[in-house]
């Protein structure tokens, strides 16, 4: 099979009001995805800070870019993490979700995925990356369940990371 585009399509003469070329948003996140690849728009793009306020963190506005689909965070974004409970540990990751299912997706979006308590050496949440939902890590998060404020060094950034992110 061969495939182009885009081309100006002509409108159809059975008065319709139809053209001869439709293009889906798959299209064109199929071109941009052969222009771009997946990961942040430059290196402070979606850092993921503490906000020296609780157990809350502040995404830094930013640009991504998702197997062809963009994604454009326009203001700094605060995201509440629960500790564990005693003598627990956790460790919660930020990530940029695509979803492409049909009913609650068709969208990319930020996200927290919560990982499970552990006494000893808490795992962090795998990401999913399949047809329908595709995600980015941005930053990983350790919290005891002691722990009053996150701090920058509880906080790995994942962004340069290719298998987690990468830069576009």
């Amino acid at each position: 099979m061969e495939k182009s585009g885009f081309f100006t399509g002509r409108e159809l003469e059975d008065g319709s009001g139809r053209h001869d070329r439709e293009y889906s948003a798959a299209d064109f996140a199929a071109f941009f995805a052969m222009l771009y690849s997946n990961g942040i728009r430059a290196n402070t793009h979606l850092r993921v800070r503490s906000t020296a306020n609780g157990t809350n963190i502040r995404v830094d506005a930013g640009q991504a870019m998702i197997n062809g689909y963009h994604y454009i965070l326009t203001e700094p974004k605060i995201m509440h993490l629960a500790p564990p409970p005693m003598p627990m540990r956790k460790i919660w990751r930020v990530i940029l979700r695509l979803d492409l299912r049909k009913d609650e997706g068709r969208k990319i979006s930020l996200e927290l995925l919560e990982g499970e308590d552990s006494i000893v050496t808490p795992q962090a949440p795998d990401i999913t990356r399949n047809s329908e939902v595709f995600e980015l890590g941005l930053a990983d998060i350790l919290l005891n369940a002691t722990t009053l404020t996150v701090t920058e060094g509880s906080i790995t950034d994942l962004r340069f990371d290719a298998n987690f992110c990468g830069v576009m």
